[in-house]
């Protein structure tokens, strides 16, 4: 039996892997640069926790849809530590109690927003799994709420209930439908993989692989589309953009990267018109 890599986040990288409708290209991890970057935050003597810096690399920047309409990745997360969000909240007044004792906030890091009146951090004191707690905004607490004992339980709390919504909505699809989901879902991260080695330096390159997120993102919705109202209008929403003009990368390139596009169009109308006779 090979030996996990990882101390803190086993459990979800063990549940993450058995996932039949996840692609590993959709676990994209963080860069040592860009955990550096986080750690550069922070007043010296200070940086992050081992178990954090372990989600960073594995899926700092994500997977699949999971948490993504959240502020949990590493983009959402730098910039709210950067502008020191957590303290701006209660300098502005209103979230935290009146009584809130300030001294909570000297090392708090901020590793989840929902919307604007939940948060949830942990302390820059423990240097290896630190406690999880959070705070809603109007509670009558003057601290900090425990959530969890450590990161990695919070971190497995919290992937294994999204996984669970995600897994329930996949195996409502019939089979086929499975099936043309992960073609689909696979044919748009070939065309991303194309996108990556085309070395353009064209603004055409970050609309494209911006649109073809879109697609894999709306991808996961599936399952409501076999409910909600989805005429030939709403066609793109499963499909790749048409678009390969300007993209300044050798015939060779741009043919294979054509390739892949006709072939992601081919199976999104396959899965277009499968939706479409399961609604009738």
């Amino acid at each position: 039996m090979q030996m996990s890599k990882y101390k803190y986040i086993n459990k979800v990288v063990e549940l993450v892997e058995q996932l039949e409708w996840l692609d590993p290209r959709e676990i994209i991890g963080c860069s040592e640069q860009e955990i550096d970057a986080l750690d550069d935050l922070f007043d010296e003597g200070f940086f992050l926790p081992d178990s954090y810096g372990e989600f960073l690399k594995y899926c700092g920047h994500g997977f699949g849809n999971i948490l993504q309409r959240e502020s949990f990745f590493y983009n959402d997360i730098y910039a709210l530590n950067k502008k020191n969000y957590i303290r701006k909240l209660y300098q502005d007044k209103g979230f935290f109690h009146p009584d809130f004792k300030e001294q909570f906030l000297d090392y708090m890091f901020l590793c989840y927003k929902h919307q604007d009146y939940f948060i949830r951090g942990f302390d820059l004191l423990d240097f290896e799994d630190p406690q999880v707690s959070y705070y809603e905004a109007g509670m009558l607490n003057r601290a900090f709420v425990l959530q969890d004992q450590s990161f990695s339980e919070y971190f497995s709390a919290e992937i294994s209930q999204n996984v669970a919504l995600i897994e329930s909505s996949f195996k409502k699809l019939v089979k086929p439908l499975q099936k043309l989901f992960l073609i689909q879902k696979c044919a748009i991260l070939n065309i991303l993989d194309s996108l990556e080695e085309s070395q353009s330096s064209e603004s055409v390159i970050p609309r494209l692989k911006y649109k073809c997120m879109t697609v894999i993102d709306n991808l996961y919705s599936v399952p409501d589309y076999i409910i909600l109202d989805f005429n030939e209008w709403d066609f793109h929403v499963i499909c790749p953009p048409d678009s390969i003009h300007g993209l300044g990368c050798s015939s060779e390139k741009q043919d294979a990267l054509i390739r892949s596009m006709t072939l992601a169009k081919e199976s999104g109308t396959e899965l277009y018109k499968c939706i479409q006779t399961l609604k009738k």
